[in-house]
């Protein structure tokens, strides 16, 4: 459902990205939903296939390392958390609206690691403003937020976990569970995004 990738770090908030009068959302690129952030920049054609040739030992991971080895403290702090951190935005119609009393949610499956959400200008997170986990799941009842019969926008940040892992050894933060590799930061919608009636 989510099908534009904007990099963190604009000018813009969740709210300003959330507003479905925002308008240069057409021009942004597409984003791969589900999926994480380095799956869309390989689709988009900004990193090469980690999966073809040595590929994947050429791109940094969100702790500066690329491959195996350890980066200077300058890459490191070039990359950072900051590369990987995105806007995962959507605007769109209801296909059909509410029944009459109905509630509409919007469901997510898979969301990882740290998390704000946005639709029309709303937190959906009101209180801490941020999720925190992997691949967490989280319904919201956007039911008072809705449009009926104009555009709606929802916003997602995707951020990897603080500190990040180490690919090198699987494990940099006693709190998480690494993969043996994590080139990309693994921050994504990992199983999609649905709205329910």
């Amino acid at each position: 459902m989510l099908s534009s990738i904007v990099q963190a770090g604009v000018p813009l908030s969740g709210k300003d990205l959330s507003d479905p009068n925002y308008l240069p959302f057409d021009s942004l690129q597409p984003a791969v939903v589900p999926g994480t952030v380095l799956t869309s920049l390989v689709a988009n054609g900004d990193l090469a296939d980690p999966y073809f040739g040595e590929n994947l030992a050429s791109i940094l991971d969100a702790s500066g390392r690329k491959g195996d080895k350890d980066q200077t403290e300058e890459t490191t702090q070039q990359v950072g958390l900051s590369t990987y951190t995105y806007w995962f935005l959507r605007r769109f119609e209801l296909s059909q609206p509410p029944p009459a009393n109905g509630r509409l949610f919007l469901e997510f499956r898979g969301l990882n690691y740290t998390t704000q959400a946005y639709f029309n200008t709303k937190s959906l997170v009101a209180e801490a403003k941020v999720l925190q986990g992997e691949f967490l799941r989280r319904r919201f009842d956007v039911t008072e937020s809705v449009r009926l019969t104009s555009p709606n926008a929802l916003a997602v940040l995707v951020e990897p976990s603080s500190p990040p892992g180490n690919p090198a050894t699987g494990l940099n933060n006693p709190n998480v569970q690494w993969p043996s590799s994590c080139q990309g930061g693994d921050q994504e919608l990992g199983r999609g995004v649905t709205g329910r009636l």
